[in-house]
């Protein structure tokens, strides 16, 4: 094996285990989450917990684009390595935090962390790997982020079984590890950029603080009363965060969301779409292990594992989505199946009764939905660089995972205002009411990229990052 041989298999090994991780994060918690309540903070409300998933995903999504303009100024190998310092910190901090307002800022810590990691770390990858070996590069590590996702609710769920819902953050420190030694001596040095210009970090506040007023006032409005002085308040702060964005966005030379990309239709439907099928999608796993665990008594361990045809079905349809989309076009792919994912959400509504019959009442759903998510989001992502200047493919993409993260965080806070505090013979009631919220983001999901101009395109999915 020659030496380039030799360093860049290191650099898959460092960069794969990046994306392992921040997969696995994403999935596990929805686990961990259901023994948090159940042991660590039983004293604690639903909207309160519910915080241990919003904010890594408010803060992640808010600093994806301004990490990518940091990865570019100082450097993406400087950048990736900070970032799994600081994701590792993260992760420890949740894992031994002893009150839940140290959990959730160990969360918020995480996100920061895997802002920095993911924009940083396929670019990278592609630095190390000769021009003939990069869709094959790309391709890997898109199915290890998928793998991760995947695995998330069936490692998340052992962790939980054979130790307890901090291990399921305590072990990310040690894969991050992983990447961190084999990627400080193999990642390419390349040369930063000190011309580039500094990030938006006023603009990703501004989102920050909207997105906490926001889930504030979603989350808390049953408790406080939906007309109550601080639920007003906290809707004003969001609304008056939103012209503030704009401005700020247009006077910047490196915003958050570039709001000149609007200008293409493709660019703003894809968006409008990531952020409805983040409403739609975010809130999936929370709710269905909720439902698993309140309404059907099963453990958490038998909870994740009910969950886990959900993310193989859509590990499996998603490298298909590529092809399908490349030779049909996008819309033709993304539109069915957002509604397969709409299909889904309602035959868990419509099928799911306080009576166990995993086979015949739960998996279908879990099977269409799964299917769904493996289509759509690859071609929402595709169309959201269609016609983008090659300078911006970069902003365009990482501009279309903050409006998925976005939507993600509004949709965790809907379902927890919606279901409340689910218990006794009520429940089910509330978890149909949160599916058909989730229903009508999917629908919705699907009128946006229909309105999307259909154009067939002969491009390759692996080579913009996708399975």
């Amino acid at each position: 094996m020659t030496e380039s041989s030799r360093r860049e298999r290191m650099v898959r090994v460092a960069v794969g285990s990046s994306a392992l991780v921040v997969g696995l994060n994403l999935n596990t918690v929805s686990i961990a989450f259901a023994d948090m309540r159940a042991h660590a903070f039983k004293g604690e409300s639903l909207a309160a917990l519910g915080w241990v998933l919003s904010v890594y995903t408010i803060f992640f999504g808010a600093l994806l684009v301004p990490a990518g303009r940091v990865a570019d100024r100082l450097g993406r190998r400087v950048v990736f390595l900070w970032g799994l310092g600081i994701f590792s910190a993260g992760s420890f901090v949740t894992g031994i935090g002893p009150t839940l307002w140290v959990v959730i800022a160990g969360r918020v810590i995480q996100g920061v962390g895997a802002a920095a990691i993911v924009p940083s770390s396929l670019g990278l990858l592609l630095d190390a790997t000769p021009l003939h070996r990069r869709a094959t590069a790309t391709a890997f590590y898109s199915g290890l982020s998928s793998l991760g996702g995947a695995l998330g609710p069936t490692v998340g769920a052992s962790v939980v079984k054979f130790a307890s819902w901090r291990w399921s953050f305590l072990l990310s420190p040690l894969i991050a590890g992983v990447a961190f030694v084999f990627g400080r001596t193999s990642l390419p040095r390349v040369p930063a950029d000190r011309k580039a210009t500094l990030p938006d970090v006023l603009g990703a506040s501004i989102i920050v603080v909207m997105l906490m007023s926001l889930s504030l006032a979603i989350v808390q409005g049953r408790t406080w009363g939906w007309t109550s002085l601080r639920v007003d308040l906290a809707f004003a702060l969001a609304a008056l965060m939103v012209p503030a964005f704009v401005v700020r966005s247009r006077r910047h030379p490196s915003p958050v969301l570039p709001l000149r990309l609007f200008s293409l239709r493709s660019f703003a439907c894809a968006n409008i779409a990531a952020f409805t099928f983040g409403v739609s999608t975010g809130a999936i796993l929370f709710s269905n292990v909720q439902f698993l665990n309140v309404v059907w008594k099963r453990s958490v361990f038998q909870s994740g594992l009910g969950l886990l045809p959900l993310a193989l079905t859509a590990a499996v349809v998603a490298p298909f989505a590529g092809r399908l989309g490349a030779r049909f076009g996008e819309r033709v792919v993304a539109v069915p199946g957002a509604i397969v994912i709409a299909a889904g959400i309602a035959s868990y509504r419509l099928l799911a009764t306080p009576d166990v019959d995993y086979f015949s009442r739960w998996l279908p759903g879990c099977i269409l939905f799964g299917a769904g998510l493996g289509l759509t989001y690859p071609m929402i992502a595709a169309i959201a660089v269609r016609g983008v200047p090659s300078a911006e493919l970069s902003v365009a993409s990482a501009s279309n995972r903050t409006a998925l993260q976005i939507g993600n965080a509004v949709g965790i806070a809907i379902a927890i205002a919606v279901l409340g505090d689910p218990r006794g013979p009520e429940a089910l009631g509330a978890f149909r009411r949160a599916w058909a919220v989730m229903c009508i983001g999917a629908v919705v999901t699907a009128v946006a990229i229909a309105s999307v101009e259909a154009v067939r395109r002969p491009h390759t999915y692996v080579e913009l990052g996708l399975p």
